[in-house]
């Protein structure tokens, strides 16, 4: 089997360190970014805002620069429950920005090397709650967004080598 090199987003907790934990476990590379400092992650873990565009960047452009990524997990999630009417739209943007700007920026971070290998796979985490939840309007808006940039990139790129 092929080993490659993963990064992982919302990889301290819950899906995305069991994903970096199984994928380390199958003896690939795995680099994980999130915001809560972690012990024990079973590969290169960086500590950052994902919510911030300017440490995600500083993060990535660190991490290109030392691997060549094969694989990318957008599982980073933010959640803002409220009622419709006290959506604030700060909190709509911060959402959005986590759950599918830091995808963005994450994919042109590491589409360069894919690109040039004629090789990569994208997994995007979204939510069942794209079929509608009270109180998750943010949420629910911010990972149709997602599964939307699934289905473009996948058809961008498939001629690539890039399976997303």
């Amino acid at each position: 089997m092929a080993k490659h090199t993963f990064l992982i987003t919302g990889a301290s907790v819950g899906i995305g360190r069991a994903t970096a934990e199984r994928l380390a476990a199958e003896g690939h590379t795995v680099i994980g970014m999130a915001r809560r400092p972690v012990a024990g992650f079973p590969g290169d873990y960086r500590q950052v805002d994902l919510a911030d565009r300017g440490a995600t960047g500083a993060a990535l452009r660190d991490v290109t620069a030392q691997y060549q990524i094969d694989g990318l997990v957008n599982n980073v999630g933010l959640v803002r429950p409220a009622p419709l009417e006290d959506i604030t739209l700060e909190d709509l943007n911060e959402v959005y920005n986590v759950n599918v700007a830091c995808a963005v920026q994450c994919m042109q971070a590491v589409l360069p090397a894919m690109k040039a290998k004629g090789y990569g796979r994208v997994v995007n985490i979204a939510s069942l709650v794209t079929s509608g939840v009270p109180h998750r309007t943010s949420y629910a808006a911010a990972k149709c967004a997602l599964v939307s940039c699934t289905t473009s990139w996948a058809l961008e790129l498939a001629s690539s080598g890039i399976t997303v």
